[in-house]
């Protein structure tokens, strides 16, 4: 093996065996016996087993011969021909000199390339990404598996390796989110690797395997690790995204995002929109603090105080009623029961309001604000000049909120226990643990006072917005939901409440996160259109023109043929997004994914493809939202 070099390797006989120098016989002939007791993994083709046995008893008659005629050791390289260069690289990885290794691959590659090298190189990559995950450097022990499953994916080969290489790299992925979500380089790409996860999952409360290894209780506390590295507004699109699954627990988190985002940034038309959410779950769930907070911060005091009554949350309801003790009526409570809300519970949710105040008068004083409640033509109670009608209020108490634990929620929906582990809000209030026996079906807690109103049906709303469907359009004028049937001696409530729609303004375009979750909810359209079921429903959905056209003909042709398509997506990155006009974008990606094409007689070489390709995607606006027109391959 050793005639013709070819390659010189960094390995000697002494590394070959796994022997310190200046060993006796007696370890070298126990070493050579271990080594090939140890046979490489199954994967590798016989001829390298052999090549790589005869390369360690040659190592071995080398060392041993010295020996025995007190000859010195010359320490000089291993070479091999092409034929044992894969037996020799094995060697070198065998004896943990990885980067060596890698440092070859792409000269190897390029002159000789099979199966058994792609393998070696693969283990190295692994290798690399262990030591590096062990010193704690995740992002690139992440990416030194990512390299590993390319490698094998280029090949088209070793599929069950590829596999075993996924699913390290899964296991590795909620704490690579946290580690991406963390910086600030590579935060789209923890977006991307998130969102994968949660669809993995069908979502917050869904129960589908992602190969993370998390239970559900896991899971939410990961998440609430995951808010803590988001801003508001990623935030509200990852949750807006969510609740149309649809998710109960997704739906108030992206209310809560809207709250803070309105008030924060002084713009009334979130928290509009937050109230459309809140009206939603409040079919379910007691949610009327909420949305007493909204109506207040829309200037609609009287709506405000009338959803107060309808709260059965009495310990937030005590603390209220002690801070108007001496007022007319609770607002001067419920100022400050919203302004400790925010700033205690809500903004330190998000990376970019932690050190946000939360100021009422500010807040009113806005002339934004002002101007917007003005065209809302609110109440007399709810004058333009709310930042003078905001009462004065005494010193804060000190209190102390916490979740209700845990054990205590077992008999709950996963709905309810996923908002419960998520949200410092109205949802649950406890310092003396309350029993949840009487919301088995998420219906609210009826409370003990005899004068308490029944919660009155709220129109159905429609459903929240998708990734297709970006900007809709503005939302309906207010209208009157009838009351439900109250208790004997209790006086009808109508709620008189603002749109239920959550359209943002439609001038506004969209996040590079809503393009992001275009697109991949393109990746998945894509897959259901070509995939063995046909499903061309989505296609109308997201694509529009050209892409429309060319996509559906695409499925018909696939179907007329009985072919499918089997996409499997490693990565989406979305380099660069341009704005043509109002109305059009333009969005540069790389999409590295595996698509494989299937007949009756099985699978297409010809027609599938492994490597990874940039595409621009034009985007346009209409009526109901955001659609892909064209699709250019660069």
């Amino acid at each position: 093996m050793r005639s013709g070099p070819l390659f010189e390797l960094p390995l000697n006989d002494f590394q070959i065996l796994g022997v310190p120098p200046h060993c006796d016989e007696t370890a070298i002939v126990t070493a050579v016996a271990d080594r090939l007791a140890q046979l490489p993994r199954r994967e590798f083709s016989s001829q390298v087993i052999v090549q790589r046995e005869a390369v360690i008893k040659e190592a071995s008659e080398v060392l041993i011969h010295a020996l025995q005629h007190q000859e010195p050791v010359l320490v000089k390289h291993l070479t091999v021909s092409s034929d044992g260069l894969a037996a020799g690289l094995l060697l070198l990885y065998e004896a943990g000199s990885y980067k060596a290794l890698l440092e070859r691959k792409k000269e190897v590659l390029a002159l000789k390339d099979n199966q058994d090298l792609r393998l070696i190189f693969a283990l190295g990559h692994r290798a690399i990404a262990e030591e590096e995950d062990e010193q704690g450097n995740l992002e690139a022990a992440y990416s030194a598996l990512e390299l590993g499953i390319s490698t094998l994916r280029e090949g088209n080969c070793l599929l069950p390796v590829q596999q075993e290489l996924s699913a390290l790299s899964k296991r590795w992925r909620p704490e690579y989110i946290l580690s991406l979500l963390a910086g600030e380089k590579a935060r789209e790409a923890g977006m991307m690797h998130l969102l994968a996860m949660l669809e993995e999952r069908s979502g917050l409360e869904g129960d589908g395997k992602d190969g993370s290894g998390l239970s559900p209780d896991e899971f939410f506390k990961f998440m609430q690790y995951v808010r803590r590295q988001l801003t508001v507004v990623e935030q509200q699109d990852l949750f807006e995204h969510e609740s149309s699954r649809p998710s109960p627990a997704a739906q108030y988190l992206a209310a809560q995002a809207l709250l803070a985002r309105g008030f924060s940034q002084a713009e009334p038309q979130w928290i509009r929109r937050a109230r459309g959410h809140l009206i939603r779950l409040s079919q379910r769930q007691d949610v009327n603090l909420e949305l007493s907070v909204c109506a207040l911060l829309l200037g609609q005091v009287e709506e405000a105080l009338k959803n107060l009554e309808r709260s059965q949350e009495e310990q937030p309801l005590n603390f209220i009623r002690n801070i108007s003790n001496n007022s007319p009526d609770l607002l001067p409570g419920l100022c400050r029961y919203s302004e400790e809300w925010l700033s205690n519970e809500v903004f330190p949710l998000f990376r970019d309001l932690r050190d946000t105040s939360s100021s009422l008068q500010v807040y009113f004083g806005n002339p934004e604000v002002q101007n917007f409640i003005d065209k809302a033509q609110t109440p007399p109670t709810a004058s333009a000049n709310m930042s003078q009608a905001v009462p004065p209020l005494p010193p804060p108490e000190k209190r102390q909120r916490r979740r209700t634990p845990l054990p205590t929620l077992l008999p709950v929906g996963a709905a309810f226990l996923v908002a419960v582990l998520l949200l410092g809000s109205g949802w649950m209030w406890s310092q003396n643990t309350q029993k949840l026996d009487a919301v088995p079906h998420r219906s609210v807690a009826k409370s003990a006072k005899p004068e308490t109103v029944s919660q009155p049906p709220v129109a159905q709303a429609p459903k929240p917005e998708t990734a297709s469907q970006l900007p809709v359009s503005p939302e309906p004028k207010p209208e009157t939901v009838p009351p439900q049937p109250v208790a004997t001696g209790a006086k009808p409530v109508v709620l008189q409440t603002a749109s239920a729609a959550v359209a943002p303004p439609t001038d506004v375009a969209p996040s590079d996160a809503q393009v992001a979750t275009l697109l991949m909810d393109w990746q998945r359209v894509k897959q259901q259109a070509l995939g063995s079921t046909y499903q061309t429903d989505g296609l109308a959905k997201l694509l529009t023109g050209r892409a429309k056209q060319t996509w559906q003909a695409k499925a018909s042709q696939a179907k007329e043929n009985q072919e499918h398509w089997q996409y499997t997506l490693n990565k989406l990155d979305v380099e660069k997004i341009s704005k043509v006009s109002d109305k059009q974008l333009a969005v540069t990606a790389e999409v590295s994914e595996i698509a494989d094409v299937y007949s009756a007689k099985g699978r297409k070489l010809d027609n599938s493809y492994t490597r990874p390709y940039r595409v621009r995607y034009t985007l346009l606006h209409e009526a109901d939202g955001w659609r892909i027109s064209r699709m250019d391959l660069l």
